[in-house]
């Protein structure tokens, strides 16, 4: 008797994992990320000049804020913030 429990309720166990409700949570990030010159032309890298940059991206999911760090790959040090306010929503968006 103890045997035929055990055999039954394995598969049981098995099946009640194996079938469980999933949930998958991802958070919400930017892609496709492209910086230009705020007309959208291409952006040549220099603000000595004066001029700025616009930062465009697909955003994934709605955000509450977005915050962007600017760093520098040389030293990996954060040289900005930008504080992009809230709220956004999900498709093509930019900041600058």
């Amino acid at each position: 008797m103890r045997k035929m429990l055990t055999i039954i309720c394995i598969p049981v166990f098995v099946f009640a994992l194996f079938f469980q409700t999933q949930q998958a949570l991802a958070n919400v990030y930017a892609a496709q990320l492209k910086i230009t010159n705020p007309d959208t032309t291409e952006f040549d890298g220099n603000f000595e000049d004066g001029s700025a940059a616009l930062i465009l991206f697909y955003l994934n999911d709605d955000a509450s804020s977005v915050s962007i760090d600017v760093i520098d790959a040389s030293t990996n040090a954060s040289i900005a913030t930008i504080d992009g306010g809230a709220p956004w929503i999900t498709g093509n968006t930019s900041c600058g």
